[in-house]
């Protein structure tokens, strides 16, 4: 699939464009690379063009010049925005994983009227309103710690080993490539707390109920990955 680049304000995002219909993004989450789309990408391209990308600062998406991470999610929700009105003037539906569930509810919330329908894939987001917030938050500061004092590679392994079962940690092990290194150091460096911690305007995203869907794995259920939508649902 060819590759294809945007210009955006302190970024080059690199994304790609197949298939016909209605369009749909998939926006990944803490590995910020596209390629975990591009299994479900076959199945979807008979009925819509599917666009995947990688969020600035991963994989083939690059940074250009300062960054103001304090305003991150928030500049990933106006990279979206670029992004789909390069390709469509119409409504499309925006799908995202994991720690992508927060950029995806600040994308509805903001800019309501482009999207169609939001799905929010097992959303990793305002961990500490679960219940044992402060718990879920000391294990993250651990996980974290995993990462400075031994490596990047045995810091994502210990957050896949608590949020994941078996079948999804499996693919976590073997030895990463030097992609997958840079990205795991940016994931701990520029988003784990930031994202994972983050707030969303509950009270406004409720407001589009209507676009808005939670899905959680079968096999999750009983894993801390499903949590945080188990607790969505019930709020």
């Amino acid at each position: 699939m060819v590759k294809q680049y945007i210009q955006v304000e302190g970024a080059s995002i690199a994304y790609e464009v197949s298939g016909t219909g209605p369009c749909i993004l998939l926006v990944p989450g803490g590995n910020g690379d596209c390629k975990i789309f591009k299994k479900i990408r076959n199945l979807l391209i008979g009925h819509f063009t599917v666009v995947i990308y990688d969020r600035r600062g991963f994989s083939y998406s690059k940074m250009i010049g300062p960054q103001n991470y304090d305003k991150a999610i928030e500049t990933d929700v106006e990279d979206i925005y670029n992004l789909m009105k390069s390709i469509t003037n119409k409504q499309f539906v925006l799908f995202s994983n994991s720690l992508g569930g927060i950029i995806a509810s600040k994308y509805l919330i903001t800019y309501p009227e482009t999207v169609s329908q939001v799905f929010l894939h097992e959303p990793m987001f305002d961990l500490s309103s679960l219940p044992e917030g402060d718990i879920i938050r000391k294990k993250h500061e651990e996980m974290y710690n995993v990462y400075e004092t031994e490596n990047e590679t045995e810091g994502i392994r210990s957050v896949a080993r608590y949020y994941f079962n078996d079948l999804d940690f499996s693919f976590f092990e073997g030895e990463p490539t030097a992609e997958l290194v840079r990205n795991r150091i940016s994931y701990f460096k520029f988003v784990f707390f930031r994202y994972l911690f983050g707030k969303v305007n509950m009270d406004m995203l409720r407001t589009y109920n209507d676009k808005l869907v939670l899905l959680k794995g079968a096999e999750s259920v009983g894993f801390f990955c499903s949590e945080p939508v188990d607790f969505l649902q019930q709020s």
